[in-house]
């Protein structure tokens, strides 16, 4: 028996991830499908092979017509590869940052897919009262070794690169890893995916993660969230030296260097009402061009298209 809530559900899925060219394996189809029910994996599968909108083409599901993704994730594949291969390497370093209590992929290279000229997206929670001190430094040793992106057009920068450099565009401290308050007022389900698909690569041992997934069950409603105990590890003296030092600075003094270091337009974009830049004691928002608003209206049209083909069918 055909279940027609599921299959809508699942074209609906498809519908969001083909905006970035993603098809999706079985078990990702399966564990993203955008829906308050749950439903089990051999479930979910038949009902995608039984939907002659779907494409099934070497383990992975996608729209009718758009097979030509499944060979481009494959090559942007690689190019995750070896930009996970560049954080492994500059991992020992992060981990020595005071202050730092977790450090996650965030973006595409979170759902292990990059372009060539790509940067890494990071993002970071910090101890409660701690952001801008573990920020200030992070950023500082990141600009001597020439690891930020360099081409920003919306600043004003175009004659640098941002392959392979670090982007950390997001932070929050312990005390504020409940992110709904950043999320649009109208359904924002392109932020509520992006969090539910972090990717841990360093916690403290603090159970982090699992506080992190715990704190937003508001992303539940968008599908399952699998929180799978990941090992943590304990900071490094240096980290914790450093840290008993840095106690006796308030970290309100790095926010005060660090706001006046900021562009002009993210300060701007700070002191207006919205949410695509939040610069605040517990949590910092810093990505300039929020194209939240336009994926989530993006993918509200494609199913309005094809629920009016649907009706006529």
């Amino acid at each position: 028996m055909v279940d027609t809530a599921l299959n809508k559900k699942i074209v609906h899925t498809l519908l969001y991830y083909d905006l970035f060219d993603y098809p999706l394996t079985g078990v990702e189809l399966w564990q993203y499908v955008i829906s308050k029910e749950r439903y089990g994996l051999a479930e979910v599968l038949e009902a995608a092979r039984n939907n002659k909108e779907i494409v099934e083409e070497h383990g992975f599901f996608c729209l009718k017509k758009r097979e030509a993704i499944i060979n481009q994730r494959k090559i942007e594949y690689l190019f995750a590869l070896k930009q996970r291969r560049k954080m492994q390497k500059w991992l020992p370093c992060f981990k020595v940052f005071p202050c730092m209590k977790g450090l996650f992929l965030s973006g595409p290279i979170a759902l292990d897919v990059s372009r060539e000229n790509s940067d890494i997206d990071i993002f970071s929670v910090t101890a409660v009262h701690r952001l801008w001190t573990a920020r200030f430094f992070v950023v500082m040793v990141l600009k001597i070794f020439r690891q930020r992106p360099g081409f920003i057009p919306v600043l004003g920068k175009k004659k640098g690169s941002n392959r392979g450099k670090f982007c950390f565009s997001m932070w929050c401290t312990e005390a504020d890893m409940d992110l709904q308050r950043y999320a649009l007022s109208d359904n924002d389900i392109h932020f509520a995916l992006w969090l539910k698909h972090l990717s841990p690569i360093w916690t403290n041992g603090d159970n982090v993660y699992k506080k992190f997934v715990q704190t937003n069950t508001w992303v539940r409603q968008y599908g399952e969230w699998l929180c799978a105990e990941r090992k943590g590890f304990s900071r490094s003296i240096i980290a914790r030296c450093c840290e008993l030092v840095l106690s006796i600075i308030p970290d309100g003094v790095f926010e005060r260097i660090e706001w006046h270091l900021l562009p002009r337009l993210t300060r701007q974009k700070a002191l207006g009402s919205g949410t695509d830049v939040v610069v605040s004691h517990e949590c910092a928002k810093l990505h300039i061009t929020d194209r939240r608003e336009e994926y989530n209206r993006a993918w509200r049209g494609r199913i309005q298209a094809y629920e009016r083909t649907e009706s006529v069918v």
